[in-house]
């Protein structure tokens, strides 16, 4: 539409005929915007993008690649350090979107500062899964559609990480199998066909709060919505888990969160005097499947089972884990180095950590298993609380009458480690990533790991000086309460030395209490929406008292 937009001195330069001819194209113009399907945001991240980080004009990269005249699906994986973020997932009300830290807004907006895409909207956006604040990823996956030469390849690393903060950066792309560059245009009128099946399903949902047309037994649910009842090819993808056939229809060629079989996470603490017997005894009671509402904050807005199956659950010394995936199968790797020598700087089988994997998460779940094993390894739980705490549907269960109160462990010490995928969605061995991209991460993550060791080594010089300040009464080798327990978050007990039994704690509101405060909200909320409008048509009919007050010309 910019064409369009005429100064003044352009508009009176024209003929009547000119003048007739540009009020009809912007007409026509308007009209195909209004007709335009209603993409599903709050806010406009490009607008946002183009506002507050506008690209260079001479950026010769990102005018190369909007030129590019065909479109792909690509898969990224994305690495981030979580304390530098406010969270994965970008924040969509209106006025916290404009100072976003989200992980997942750098992103986007070094897609679209790349020129790889036009807009979150149109690139059929869609990610693993989220992190809260403070929790970091080794291997978050997102994929989306982007602009590609008529090669089919381009150095996308290279291309995103350029555009993206010290804190995130990609690893590498993939293409997705049986997916082949198409013309950009034509990818478009897929994304908008998509988008209409999307209003349609809301709509649908709105009509018939019930309608259960999701597979939310085996995902964690969020605001992405790409899970439809019929798919573009008229497939499905059926896959068993333990018995239990899901069937799952995807509009797209991958879904990062559908499409996942599995995720892994790590959570790293500090051993000192934890039992990591005890925690190793309690922690066997995860492994399955369980209702996990008691190891989680319920979201019945969106979830309706709690049911998840846990796959693994380890307990064990960081240096001596065993290393899953391609990156960790290599005995010469940085990573491995770097995570060994860790374990030295910390003391030998002193650092330590919970290796979860599973398929699919509820929220919080991690961190709240996480504190229940803290308190079986201080001592203050037996092991077999997890069983107890995991059986809420037997009638003499102490935990059936809802969640005890308890902190959930701290989100710094948290990982999301990587994420599965079945061969024929994704292929492990189709990983790219040039040799110039893989030097500049190596030299990047060494910076970063430079950066964190000089850091390491002034908070050691500012605690070696509490030997100057120590009264006489206090041994040198005494540590009140424990060194771990408030950078760590490792208890959930304010530093208080009196334990209260989970079994003994008050109890958070069961689920079908916060369902049924949930439905009296949408009511309440149903109910004032249907009253707005009722007074809006009362407005417009002829002869009512606004409708007179606007007709009636005003005499000045």
């Amino acid at each position: 539409m910019g064409s369009l937009i005429k100064s003044e001195r352009v508009l009176r330069a024209m003929t009547h005929d000119e003048l007739v001819k540009h009020a009809l194209g912007v007409q026509m113009e308007l009209k195909r915007q209004l007709q335009r399907p209603k993409l599903h945001s709050n806010v406009s991240l490009h607008e946002l993008i183009e506002e507050q980080h506008s690209t260079k004009a001479g950026d010769r990269a990102a005018r190369a690649a909007r030129n590019m005249p065909l479109s792909r699906f690509i898969v990224l994986r994305v690495v981030y350090i979580g304390w530098e973020h406010a969270g994965f997932a970008r924040n969509q009300h209106e006025q916290r979107a404009r100072n976003d830290k989200s992980v997942e807004y750098f992103l986007l907006r070094a897609l679209i500062r790349s020129g790889l895409i036009d807009s979150h909207l149109t690139c059929d956006w869609t990610r693993a899964g989220r992190t809260d604040a403070g929790v970091s990823a080794a291997g978050q996956i997102v994929a989306c559609r982007v602009r590609c030469p008529p090669s089919g390849s381009a150095d996308y690393v290279s291309m995103i990480n350029a555009q993206l903060p010290d804190s995130v950066r990609v690893l590498y792309w993939s293409p997705v199998v049986g997916d082949e560059p198409v013309p950009f245009e034509q990818a478009m009128q897929q994304v908008l066909r998509i988008q209409e099946l999307k209003l349609q399903r809301r709509k649908q949902q709105n009509q018939d709060e019930d309608a259960n047309d999701q597979d939310e037994d085996a995902n964690d649910l969020d605001d992405d919505d790409n899970e439809l009842d019929l798919s573009l090819d008229g497939k499905t993808d059926s896959e068993t888990k333990e018995g239990s056939t899901v069937a799952r229809y995807s509009l797209l060629p991958f879904d990062a969160r559908f499409h996942a079989e599995w995720r892994s996470y790590k959570y790293f603490f500090a051993r000192e005097k934890l039992d990591v017997d005890a925690m190793r005894e309690a922690a066997a009671h995860f492994v399955g499947r369980h209702d996990f509402r008691n190891f989680c904050k319920m979201d019945v807005a969106n979830v309706k089972t709690f049911e998840r199956v846990i796959y693994d659950f380890e307990v064990r010394p960081v240096a001596q884990g065993d290393r899953r995936g391609p990156d960790h199968e290599r005995p010469g790797s940085a990573l491995n180095e770097g995570t060994a020598g860790l374990a030295c700087m910390v003391g030998k089988d002193e650092l330590w950590e919970f290796y979860i994997r599973g398929q699919a998460f509820l929220r919080n779940q991690v961190r709240c298993m996480a504190a229940v094993l803290f308190m079986v390894g201080a001592g203050k739980e037996e092991p077999s609380i997890v069983a107890r705490m995991l059986d809420v549907h037997s009638p003499n269960s102490v935990f059936k009458d809802g969640k005890p109160e308890y902190r959930m462990a701290g989100a710094i010490p948290l990982v999301l480690n990587e994420c599965g995928y079945p061969e024929s969605r994704v292929s492990a061995s189709a990983r790219e990533c040039s040799a110039k991209s893989h030097r500049h991460l190596v030299w990047h993550f060494a910076q970063q790991e430079a950066d964190l060791a000089a850091r390491l080594a002034v908070l050691v010089e500012l605690t070696s000086t509490l030997s100057q300040t120590r009264p006489e009464s206090v041994p040198q080798d005494e540590a009140p309460g424990g060194v771990q327990q408030e950078p760590l978050k490792l208890l959930d007990q304010n530093n208080t030395k009196v334990h209260i039994a989970l079994e003994k704690r008050p109890r958070l509101a069961t689920y079908e209490a916060q369902l049924e405060l949930h439905a009296m909200k949408r009511a309440r909320r149903d109910a004032r929406r249907e009253r707005e409008q009722m007074l809006q048509l009362a407005d417009a009919q002829p002869g009512s008292d606004r409708a007179l007050s606007e007709s009636e010309p005003t005499n000045h």
